[in-house]
């Protein structure tokens, strides 16, 4: 970020991505994959097209993958960063508000920006199975999630107990170590495979 570089590292990291996806594809595994955008992404406004470019030519879904943008990210030039995210919302890319809750008029943005998915911070996550306060913003963001048409991920879910609370609540995705730790792509292509049959054999 200090050298301006973050526009071109987006760019690989998208390129190492494709790889990959394609790659868990090959394996039969059809999943999203997120890539987080920096402050600098979403004020240069050549990158949806750049974007679009990169998954037209290994002819990816646009949809596979899911931006996310944190809403500190968002603070700054907010006009220019909404037309930015429009236009990658109508090039078919997902997109993800990180941490969402810690940020700076959290509402205002997630009115404004066509957002399709919610991460609560692992902040009320870690809290929420001792803390009355943080169980509420939970179940709270869940449920304008659901009222928005988002998807919603938990980051930092470390306890069963979690796992369990955030079921009952109704959460969409679960991240964090009581699931797995991040583990290379051939390593996560087994993980699944045993998590299938973990799951069958629980039917």
């Amino acid at each position: 970020e200090k050298h301006q570089l973050m526009n071109l590292l987006t760019e690989e990291i998208l390129r190492v991505a494709i790889k990959e996806y394609k790659h868990l594809l090959a394996n039969d595994i059809d999943i999203k994959v997120s890539i987080n955008l920096s402050a600098q992404n979403i004020s240069d406004l050549s990158m949806p097209e750049k974007l679009e470019a990169l998954v037209k030519h290994f002819q990816i879904n646009p949809e596979s993958f899911v931006l996310e943008i944190t809403e500190s990210a968002l603070m700054n030039e907010i006009s220019e960063s909404l037309d930015i995210l429009n236009r990658l919302r109508m090039k078919g890319f997902s997109l993800s508000i990180d941490d969402f809750g810690t940020g700076y008029s959290s509402l205002v943005k997630l009115y404004q920006a066509p957002f399709t998915e919610l991460k609560i911070d692992q902040h009320f996550i870690f809290r929420m199975a001792t803390d009355s306060d943080a169980a509420a913003i939970v179940r709270i963001c869940i449920m304008l999630a659901k009222e928005l048409k988002m998807q919603t991920v938990a980051e930092g879910v470390e306890t069963e107990e979690a796992w369990n609370q955030l079921a009952d609540l109704g959460c969409t995705i679960a991240q964090g170590y009581f699931i797995a730790k991040p583990m290379p792509t051939d390593n996560f292509i087994d993980w699944v495979t045993n998590w299938n049959k973990s799951l069958s054999k629980q039917a």
